[in-house]
């Protein structure tokens, strides 16, 4: 079944979010740098935040808990196994080629009267640069989870990460292991040895989208790769390229594409998404096409939550506009309007308290004011244009392009003010 549908054929209708909390946050992000997840372990989701000033905030509940500056330009986040030992961490990628990996555990307190969660280590390792996507996942399906680092420059990087004290050896597999890092820890107890290992590394024609993973019919793992106009990449667990979903774009070929990948529903966890920037919803099972939805907005993320209660995840999709959609597996479809225009978002299951995880959308909106004064021929930009003319700049590495968008900024505006705030709204 392949049924293709234009919204405006489709039964829809506006929803309004009664409880609504709203933080400040400084700097500027991106979209990977927004996580839900249980990153100290205790059974409640916390929201991560990261911005490219180095800044990274963790909140639980309403309130900020912990934070953490001079981290680098940030450009992505996540929380997983990456030590495989059971326990998840918090992975901050950088621009200039760092990756911290920070674990919060369960300790007494002083004065042994009761638990708490503390910061218990933080290690910066060596990786490429220009990281804008991370996954934590086996990919190769040898029980051990892989951090998968994807970067602007189109190249996609393995790893597997080890701890073990400075006195052991290790043997590596020369015929699975393309590089090598060793990083020594110091703490105050003990020293440790890190080592860094790169499994795999692949290159792209285009710009990286979600990087995803999910399995055949024998719960082999495939990677899933999203390259511009709608196409993604399909690599086996021996790191082979299958084969490449065709073009489901109805535009330009270099539309960013975003995908979303274990979505549960009435035949399991196979169901899995795809956006593209010029409105295209592809609903898949088992890789298979169930259908495509066509809405008049440029999507540019999508989550996954459980609406409803049924079992059945909903899809999330946000766009530029701040319109964001919500869509059953049958394409029926809910909308509602932030009624700011959005540069970041992600949804999904919140602690809003202590053991109250609660399906949620996080909305960064853009409260910047900018100012303008015209150039010397007195032609002035709307702000629909430059805001179009951002977003080349923030999503395109064509370095041509960018070295013209460049200089008719440098020309046409005379005095930009961009406050440090942006505001992030969660909708419950």
């Amino acid at each position: 079944m392949d049924n293709k549908k234009n919204l405006k054929s489709q039964t829809s209708r506006s929803v309004s979010f009664v409880q609504r909390w709203k933080w400040n946050w400084s700097g500027n992000i991106t979209n990977e740098s927004l996580k839900i997840g249980d990153l100290d372990n205790d059974g409640d989701n916390e929201f991560v935040i990261g911005s490219i000033t180095g800044t990274v905030g963790i909140f639980k509940g309403q309130t900020l808990w912990k934070s953490f500056e001079n981290l680098g330009t940030i450009t992505a986040v996540a929380i997983g196994d990456v030590w495989n030992n059971g326990s998840n961490s918090l992975i901050v990628g950088t621009g200039e080629g760092q990756c911290h990996i920070i674990e919060i555990s369960k300790m007494k307190s002083e004065d042994g009267d009761s638990i708490e969660n503390v910061i218990t280590k933080t290690v910066t390792i060596p990786v490429p640069v220009n990281v804008s996507r991370i996954l934590i996942a086996d990919i190769d399906g040898d029980g051990y989870n892989e951090l998968v680092l994807g970067r602007t420059d189109r190249f996609l990087h393995s790893f597997q990460l080890m701890k073990t004290d400075t006195s052991s050896t290790v043997t590596l597999d020369n015929n699975n292991t393309t590089g090598l890092a060793v990083i020594i820890i110091h703490n105050d107890n003990n020293t440790e040895k890190v080592l860094l290992r790169e499994k795999k590394n692949w290159s792209f024609d285009g710009q990286l989208g979600t990087v995803a993973i999910t399995y055949d019919q024998k719960k082999n793992p495939i990677l899933m790769v999203a390259q511009p106009g709608g196409v993604v990449i399909l690599i086996d667990k021996n790191g082979e390229i299958m084969k490449e979903k065709e073009n489901t774009s109805n535009g330009s070929i270099e539309v960013s594409t975003e995908l979303i990948t274990d979505i549960k529903g009435v035949k399991g966890a196979n169901y899995s998404a795809m956006i593209t920037m010029d409105g295209n919803i592809n609903f898949y099972y088992k890789l298979k096409k169930e259908w495509t939805l066509q809405v008049n907005s440029q999507l540019f993320a999508i989550s996954k939550i459980d609406c409803t209660n049924d079992g059945n995840e909903e899809l999330v999709i946000s766009s530029w506009n701040g319109l964001t959609y919500i869509v059953d597996h049958y394409m029926n479809v809910v909308e509602f309007d932030f009624e700011e225009r959005v540069c970041a978002f992600v949804a999904g299951n919140y602690a809003i308290a202590p053991d109250k995880n609660k399906d949620i959308e996080m909305h960064s909106d853009i409260i910047e004011e900018l100012g303008f004064e015209p150039p010397s021929n007195g032609k002035k930009r709307s702000r629909a244009q430059y805001a179009e003319i951002f977003q080349k700049l923030f999503y395109n590495t064509d370095l041509e392009l960018l070295s013209e968008i460049h200089e008719e900024l440098q020309e046409r505006i005379h005095k930009l003010q961009i406050s440090d705030v942006s505001n992030i709204r969660l909708n419950i």
